[in-house]
């Protein structure tokens, strides 16, 4: 929504659903768009020329990356409105550089899990080798096999389960899709939820084990417009007084 004729997020809460944090954006994201360049940056050279010098190399590498950005919006945010570029902006460019990513850091202590954050997001999106399959598989298990020691939990957070059970699938594992689609049900069975979305879940699971035993693709994503989880005991007993 807008607030003061600038865009601003709105929180929205509710029974299944509770989107909030802090803002961390007022206008523009460019620090840490430029801390996320920067550290990839920082990762080449280090790799490159060692822990002598790696920070300033890589603050040069995102200066000339800024300089050949074809935005020229970007390049006057960076270069104060100056029209012309030249080689010697590359010095105090880079100096620029550091100076923000610096002071976004400072600021914002979980900076590298941001990054490792925006690598995952990625990899999922555009690189999906096997490498990273095999990582994905192997975090999926093990989170399966903490939940099911879990005595209560929510179907909202067990729900990735059928997440990993189609990742088998789409890839046409189809014994290791089978395996964590009878899991599900297991899992499904313990968690708690409203007694139509355990009905709807749970005719959807048995179609997708038989889609699976047939060697066929994937079901469509499980959709369900009904309340998830269960009202509190306490709200249903002052309904029964009242």
């Amino acid at each position: 929504m807008q607030v003061n004729g600038q865009l601003r997020r709105l929180f929205i809460h509710g029974d299944h659903i509770a989107y909030q944090g802090v803002e961390r954006f007022h206008g523009s994201d460019s620090d840490f768009r430029l801390t996320m360049a920067a550290t990839a940056a920082e990762a080449l050279e280090r790799r490159r020329i060692g822990e002598s010098g790696y920070k300033g190399a890589a603050a040069v590498l995102v200066a000339e990356a800024i300089l050949r950005s074809p935005s020229e919006r970007l390049r006057r945010r960076f270069l104060k409105r100056r029209k012309q570029k030249t080689d010697f902006d590359v010095v105090p460019l880079s100096d620029t550089v550091r100076r923000l990513v610096g002071r976004y850091r400072d600021s914002h202590p979980q900076w590298s899990e941001e990054f490792q954050c925006q690598i995952d997001l990625f990899r999922s999106g555009y690189f999906q080798d096997e490498e990273w399959f095999q990582e994905v598989q192997e975090r999926g298990e093990r989170w399966i096999l903490e939940l099911q020691q879990r005595k209560r939990f929510e179907w909202f957070e067990a729900s990735k389960v059928v997440s990993i059970a189609q990742m088998y699938h789409q890839r046409r594992k189809f014994d290791d899709a089978m395996r964590v689609y009878q899991r599900a049900l297991v899992i499904a069975a313990k968690a708690l939820m409203t007694e139509g979305l355990h009905g709807h879940l749970r005719a959807w699971l048995e179609n997708a084990l038989d889609a699976c035993a047939r060697r066929e693709p994937p079901l469509p994503e499980l959709v369900y417009a009904g309340r998830w989880a269960p009202e509190p005991a306490n709200r249903e007993i002052h309904r029964r007084r009242f």
